[in-house]
């Protein structure tokens, strides 16, 4: 019976990653003010689907006569826990917005706390483990209550580098990063922050990852779903 049990929770947890890996890059066609405009409460497979319809139709007719390649519709999800309330993270800047040519993020999101003010060791470690089409979610505030404020950046140029090696679309952090005029090298991965500064943090204390975590005052659990351009960002599951 034990057995049974962890086969199904590998099934549902392969299935789930399945249906991320679709919405994805369905999501980066869009934007958050379409998300938003196009419901107001939750992200759903199926209203993606319909985008999708819609754009192969507007673009290649009913029969594909321009020899495009449709894209696929997602398929559904198999629980309604799937959905979550769309949320909005108010208090990050874009920091590197590329002249306006800047391609919207949709990634998984890979948290972060930091467990010292300043010190960006834990963000280095998780970059170190990171994947493809994660957004590190990094809250560089620490204490028991969060009330110990990061000043000094926990992320820089070096940090998108690598992050764009490894194929991360985002880095956003409650804190501070640096290294602005760089980071638009790197159009692959969006940058938010809620400060900037030219200092740099130390590296002498091991964080926690792949835990709730807040950011600008909205919990954010790993594997949520995170969108952001320009005008904003949001997330659901």
């Amino acid at each position: 019976a034990v057995g049974t049990k962890i086969t199904a929770a590998a099934a549902a947890a392969a299935a789930a990653t399945k249906q991320v890996s679709e919405i994805l890059p369905l999501l980066r066609m869009l934007d958050t003010a379409c998300l938003c405009d196009a419901d107001k409460s939750v992200i759903t497979v199926a209203a993606a689907a319909a985008v999708v319809k819609k754009r192969n139709d507007d673009e290649n007719g009913p029969n594909h006569q321009n020899g495009k390649q449709p894209l696929s519709a997602p398929t559904s999800p198999a629980s309604s826990n799937y959905y979550r309330p769309l949320l909005l993270l108010e208090g990050l800047s874009s920091l590197n917005n590329n002249k306006g040519r800047a391609t919207v993020m949709a990634g998984v999101a890979r948290t972060i706390q930091c467990v010292e003010p300043n010190d960006f060791l834990a963000v280095l470690d998780a970059l170190d483990r990171a994947e493809s089409d994660n957004v590190l979610v990094v809250n560089s505030n620490s204490g028991d209550d969060l009330s110990s404020s990061s000043v000094r950046a926990v992320a820089g140029e070096l940090f998108c580098a690598e992050a764009a090696r490894r194929g991360v679309v985002g880095i956003l952090v409650e804190g501070a990063m640096r290294d602005t005029t760089h980071l638009s090298s790197f159009p692959t991965v969006r940058c938010f922050s809620r400060t900037v500064s030219p200092y740099s943090g130390t590296t002498n204390h091991l964080g926690k990852e792949q835990i709730p975590v807040f950011c600008v005052g909205v919990e954010i659990q790993p594997g949520d779903v995170i969108v952001g351009d320009d005008d904003g960002i949001v997330v659901a599951n």
